[in-house]
């Protein structure tokens, strides 16, 4: 995508990371720091692709904080 580097079929760099206000909330009712999901986004392992999304492509990445598992759409 425009604001990712996207390595298949693993990894993705981010310039930059903006959260929706959804995800804000979830984070917030999951006990998740901003800090772990950008440590997701680059050391995450892309489970899933979504090529036909809108306005771009999506991504499925699983990761792990605090040995449980976190999945997040990108």
């Amino acid at each position: 995508t425009g604001l990712c580097n996207v390595k298949f079929p693993s990894t993705m760099r981010c310039k930059t990371v903006r959260f929706t206000n959804h995800a804000l909330n979830r984070m917030e009712e999951r006990d998740v720091l901003p800090s772990e999901v950008k440590a997701v986004i680059e050391k995450g392992e892309i489970i899933n692709q979504y090529p036909d999304d809108k306005p771009e492509p999506s991504f499925l990445i699983l990761g792990w904080i605090r040995h449980k598992p976190l999945h997040l759409v990108v």
